[in-house]
């Protein structure tokens, strides 16, 4: 599923999360920058994508287009396979507030992945 970043959140519950902008929706059907990053920073978005996990959980997986994917069979369903730490990513929401301006980021927690 695919939101331009800093697009106005609209995707789901949109009226109960106000000023909340999208990011971090990526396609592969959409061009976005790549690059090297900072190191730690994958850590640092999994901490975030961690802490701000938000209750809003969906009824089933989001399966990442980029990742290999991993599953895991349970009583004929098939589920993401836990990290290490067994958390299960790609059913939830993740809201960053942003103190400053009062808005919120709003992204996929599988984002951390």
């Amino acid at each position: 599923m695919y939101f331009p970043d800093l697009s106005t959140y609209s995707y789901e519950m949109s009226n109960e999360i106000p000023k909340a902008l999208n990011i971090g929706w990526l396609s592969e059907e959409h061009p976005f920058l790549t690059g090297d990053v900072p190191s730690g920073i994958k850590a640092k978005i999994r901490h975030l994508c961690l802490r701000y996990r938000s209750p809003l959980q969906h009824r089933g997986y989001h399966w990442c287009e980029f990742c290999p994917r991993q599953e895991t069979e349970l009583r004929g369903m098939k589920y993401p396979t836990p990290l290490e730490d067994g958390v299960k990513l790609g059913s939830a929401l993740v809201v960053v507030p942003i103190p400053k301006n009062e808005e919120v980021f709003v992204c996929p927690e599988s984002l951390s992945l």
